[in-house]
């Protein structure tokens, strides 16, 4: 998840990644402020635990009591785990900055009463460590199942293809009536819509289908691009209407006429070519952008090594050739 990038950057911990997204999580493991420690977050629940190894050999207030007396502490779950640890866990806020702000205050409360009460980080606590007790007032347990438990649920569940389908054809006619006021308007920055709707229709559709395959991004691919070839044609018949309605062409004649016009006519059909080759670049590389995060998030990381290898070397070929269009238009 973006929203912790931090801790790999600031905090220096390492990530590593346990499974697909709906039931997966992330766990970052190192020392924060000499404290070994634990950081999981899982996607879907929006928690975040943060599991901190911490040892005293007396107490004469119980750890638990230290941390919840503390205004900052108060709205987080904290367990005592053994002698040795204890988890916090927070809800993750919704933007990146805000959460941020809240595991710094979370981190540099706790150490702070850590260190103020002689605890001692004398144990090297490890992601493998699984010894952890009494998490039932937010099912620790459950929420971060082991990647075979994961892998068996992902590989039931049924992708719901025909719904996919239908939710990115919603989000292609939708961008179909966008493209036409675009052209009509100002057609210099139709090519944006094609960013978003590769975006939209790919989160559209894991939404809808339930899970994503590797047929996915064939299904999504094609009905976009002739989305799009069905969007510009209609396009120039809406545009001609528009500009030529006051001298008495009808909607129909305009139907009728500007297909052929495109076809026959050297420097319309160029001119279609261009609009089609430009709309099209923009949605190629949006699409395998957002489809590669999809798979980073969605699918195991060593299973779709290949496939990542893949994206990567056509994501910059379709750059360079984006690059030479636009130069070539210019």
């Amino acid at each position: 998840m973006k929203k912790f990038d931090f801790l790999e950057t600031e905090y220096h911990l390492e990530k590593k990644y346990l499974g697909f997204t709906g039931k997966g999580s992330f766990t970052y493991s190192g020392k924060i402020k000499s404290f070994s420690s634990v950081v999981k977050v899982n996607p879907d629940w929006k928690d975040c635990f943060i599991t901190i190894q911490a040892q005293k050999d007396s107490e004469e207030i119980a750890l638990i009591d230290l941390l919840k007396r503390n205004e900052v502490l108060k709205e987080t779950n904290i367990t005592i785990d053994d002698n040795s640890s204890f988890t916090i866990s927070y809800k993750i806020p919704f933007f990146a900055s805000s959460n941020k702000k809240r595991f710094d205050e979370i981190i540099e409360t706790t150490i702070s009463i850590l260190k103020k009460n002689f605890y001692n980080p004398n144990i090297i606590l490890t992601e493998e460590k699984e010894e952890f007790s009494n998490f039932e007032n937010f099912n620790y347990k459950e929420k971060f199942k082991n990647l075979d438990e994961i892998k068996i649920e992902y590989n039931n569940r049924e992708e719901n293809i025909f719904l996919g389908i239908l939710g990115v054809i919603g989000v292609s006619l939708l961008s179909m009536i966008a493209h036409i006021i675009c052209d009509i308007v100002d057609g210099e920055y139709t090519f944006v819509l094609y960013v978003l709707l590769a975006s939209v229709s790919c989160y559209t559709y894991k939404q809808l289908a339930g899970k994503i395959s590797k047929k996915s991004p064939i299904f999504i691919f094609i009905i976009l691009i002739i989305s799009l070839f069905i969007t510009t044609v209609l396009s120039f018949i809406f545009s001609f209407y528009y500009f030529y309605r006051e001298s008495g062409v009808l909607l129909s004649e305009a139907f009728q006429e500007v297909p052929p016009i495109i076809i026959s006519d050297p420097e319309v059909r160029e001119l279609f070519i261009n609009n089609i080759l430009i709309c099209a670049g923009a949605l190629t590389i949006s699409f395998i952008i957002t489809f590669y995060r999809i798979f980073k998030e969605e699918m195991e990381y060593l299973k779709f090594k290949k496939i990542r290898k893949w994206i990567r070397r056509f994501y910059y070929v379709k750059i360079f050739k984006v690059i030479i269009l636009f130069i070539y238009i210019l």
